[in-house]
């Protein structure tokens, strides 16, 4: 299995081991869309630096999930949760149910997740029993969409959500889960949004000393990610909800594009023996 994400090795940033930050990465995704044409293909042409050995223990379709998975470690390690930590996650997809069990993992709560639907709070209910589920009112503001989300904590200041994962980028999602987290606590951003969002709440978040973070990428995550896989830690086959053979791949990206239809992770599978020369 190969690390996705590789950089010229003289680069400033990787002799600093922040790779993620290097202007010059290039990245390999699952999903095949990239700066790179052509990914969806029976052979890649991989740096050998970039790999990672898979214990037999997992499998190809779970360490397809490792490169998500490495994005929400990378979340969750700057963020600084520890156990009995109160989180919210904003976005049940597969970032945010990867989050919410990572997460978990890590001892976070109480936990509470949020999406527009109900089909996909369903799914995070199952994968985190213990996880209360908030359905967004998109005829609410974000301010009372927030302070709904807080009730479900308790009354105080200090019970409420010390770290906030947004995992939507959508700009509303964002503002409303500046209003969530805890005065001094952290608003971690995970999604990827627009350049540009005008109507964050900047004064609040000053007055509050509420720390806006963000990552790019991952840096020095898979060995960990690989671990937590097959140590059971997360379990990311339950977020595989459909498999496609390679030759139906497009219909897979249609299924994908809409979250109405129950999907989750949807897997391109190359199901073809490859001889190697």
């Amino acid at each position: 299995m190969a690390d996705t994400t590789f950089a010229k090795m003289l680069s400033f940033r990787v002799s600093t081991h922040m790779l993620g930050l290097c202007s010059d990465t290039k990245s390999i995704l699952p999903n095949g869309f990239t700066s790179e044409n052509a990914s969806f293909q029976s052979i890649h042409s991989i740096m050998k630096l970039t790999l990672q050995r898979l214990p037999d223990s997992v499998s190809f379709a779970e360490g397809a999930l490792l490169e998500p998975l490495s994005v929400v470690l990378h979340g969750i390690n700057s963020a600084s949760i520890t156990i009995g930590t109160p989180a919210v996650i904003c976005g049940a997809g597969p970032i945010g149910l990867l989050a919410l069990a990572s997460a978990r993992a890590s001892g976070a709560h109480p936990l509470v997740i949020t999406d527009v639907e109900p089909k996909r709070l369903a799914f995070a209910k199952e994968l985190v029993p213990t996880v209360k589920t908030y359905q967004v009112d998109t005829a609410k503001s974000n301010e009372e969409n927030a302070k709904a989300v807080r009730k479900l904590f308790g009354e105080t200041e200090y019970v409420q959500p010390r770290v906030v994962y947004e995992c939507t980028g959508i700009e509303s999602s964002v503002c409303s889960a500046a209003f969530m987290v805890r005065r001094g606590g952290v608003l971690m951003v995970v999604g990827v949004g627009r350049s540009i969002m005008n109507n964050l709440p900047f004064m609040h978040l000053s007055l509050a000393e509420i720390q806006l973070r963000f990552i790019n990428r991952y840096k020095d995550t898979w060995p960990a990610g690989i671990s937590c896989i097959e140590g059971g830690l997360v379990d990311v086959k339950k977020l595989v909800t459909h498999v496609f053979p390679l030759e139906q791949a497009l219909e897979g990206l249609t299924l994908s594009a809409d979250p109405k239809n129950g999907s989750i992770k949807v897997q391109i599978v190359d199901e073809t023996e490859t001889t190697f020369f």
